[in-house]
């Protein structure tokens, strides 16, 4: 029997531009960026909680009824987080 380690934690290529958006890559959909600097730091935040399975949705979901992110971000938000 060979003794291995396998890496399971994924490694990220993303992109913060000068303006203050970030490139997120995603596996198995590309790139997706988030444009306004203040919804980049909310997503670095939550993706800084210790958020179990969907435990980041009511997070998203006040920051959506709230008005700090639009629909479309909200979208792209679940799919980065996802």
């Amino acid at each position: 029997m060979k003794n291995f380690s396998i890496n399971t934690e994924p490694t990220f290529k993303d992109i913060l531009h000068a303006d203050g958006s970030k490139s997120y890559d995603v596996i198995g959909r590309g790139y997706i960026t988030i444009k306004r600097p203040e919804v980049v730091k909310f997503v670095e935040d939550t993706l800084s909680g210790n958020f179990v399975g969907w435990g980041y949705m009511p997070r998203v979901d006040k920051a959506l009824k709230d008005g700090i992110i639009t629909k479309e971000e909200y979208k792209q938000i679940i799919q980065i987080l996802d």
